[in-house]
């Protein structure tokens, strides 16, 4: 079982080495995509996502974490193999569903599996370090792979998406090898009544659990849609492609300290504070980039970053900290489809505007858009909160 952690390590290097993130909308553009195919490419991601994240994320509860996680990342490899040795739109698209359907299947799987392998060995409350110390080294990670990512990208964009097909490949053998934890349920009948009875309980019953999954998606879908947006201010802040995968390794080592340093913030902050700073701060970013023009404006990019590295592990340790090991996997599922089926809404019409209209107003039609929903389901929270309270 304490191999289980090490190779959880290596599943989440296959899945955050990312050499085609750093230059991707540098290769849509060479592949004759414009910024709204781009995010319907994305948003079909998400429809795959949404579409088998909950029942994926109940597979894993009664099939094994290990087997959904083997059947992850054998569909990434396949993904990734689509857009290394084919070009077109409607290529992308094939690739795009095989991504959505093996990503479905490792979120939930491999948080869940960390948990509860810390359950077994009686140390849940390492959690929280843990999942900073993966989510670090997985930004450790990208940002080496953005500094690769950019001097392949010199000579084809080409280049990264054939080195990401092989790094994919690396999780399978690693899934191999996990160990199913004891405290896992697997001899329970599937039955899509037993998934309606999770979701339905999850937002009908527990109200805690129904606010900690809804704020936990809705800034998971904010740090998601600036890891899509991000390339597009380096590209109108005149950034060279050749320092690109320099400045995303910068940003990512960010995350990666943010992801290290969430475990000492929570000793000192109550959650409801740690989720007001989070969301003061996600919303912020988004502003200023769009108000602020000239370098002023990568102080917010410093910030956002930061906060995105926090915001990770500190998240879905909330949601952790109010489920069961036996439902646990589709309750992180719940968490990942919220985010996705978020972002399919959002992500075609930021397109569209920063299409007609620009980034800016892009980027601040994103950050209202957080604001007023962030505003809402933490004022839910509180009014719960006051109404338990003896």
């Amino acid at each position: 079982m304490h191999n289980n952690i090490f190779n959880l390590y290596i599943v989440k290097a296959a899945k955050w080495f990312m050499l085609a993130m750093p230059v991707i909308m540098l290769f849509y553009e060479s592949e004759h995509l414009d910024v709204q195919q781009v995010f319907i490419l994305k948003a079909l991601y998400s429809v795959m996502v949404v579409i088998c994240e909950i029942p994926s994320g109940y597979l894993s509860d009664v099939w094994g974490r290990r087997n959904a996680l083997i059947l992850g990342t054998i569909l990434g490899a396949l993904g990734y193999g689509c857009y290394a040795l084919f070009s077109g739109f409607w290529f992308f698209v094939v690739a795009e569903i095989f991504l959505g359907v093996g990503q479905s299947c490792i979120s939930g799987s491999d948080s869940a599996l960390l948990y509860d392998t810390l359950k077994d060995q009686g140390r849940t409350e390492d959690y929280l370090k843990l999942e900073g110390r993966i989510t670090s080294w997985g930004n450790l990670l990208e940002a080496v792979a953005g500094i690769l990512a950019g001097l392949l990208a010199i000579y084809s964009f080409r280049y990264p998406m054939i080195g990401q097909a092989f790094v994919a490949l690396v999780g399978v053998p690693a899934a191999l090898l996990l160990k199913e934890p004891e405290s896992t349920s697997q001899n329970r009948k599937a039955s899509f009544k037993d998934i309606v009875g999770v979701v339905k309980y999850s937002f009908t019953k527990d109200y805690a659990l129904r606010n900690a999954l809804l704020f936990s998606s809705l800034i998971g879908t904010a740090t998601l849609t600036m890891a899509w947006m991000i390339q597009l201010f380096f590209k109108a802040q005149d950034i060279p492609v050749s320092q690109y995968g320099i400045w995303w390794t910068g940003l990512n080592l960010l995350v990666a300290w943010g992801s290290i340093r969430a475990f000492y913030i929570q000793k000192y902050f109550r959650s409801q504070t740690i989720s007001i700073l989070i969301l003061v701060g996600i919303v912020l970013g988004y502003l200023f980039m769009g108000f602020i023009e000239g370098m002023v404006a990568f102080a917010f990019v410093v910030m956002f970053y930061l906060i995105r590295g926090v915001a990770t592990p500190t998240l879905k340790n909330m949601v952790n900290e109010k489920t069961t090991s036996e439902v646990r996997a589709t309750v992180l599922s719940i968490r990942n489809f919220l985010i996705r089926i978020l972002f399919a809404l959002l992500g075609p019409l930021l397109g569209g505007i920063t299409d007609h209209y620009g980034l800016k107003y892009s980027l601040i039609s994103m950050g209202i858009i957080i604001a007023i929903l962030g505003v809402i389901v933490l004022s839910i929270e509180s009014c719960r909160i006051k109404n338990s309270a003896p």
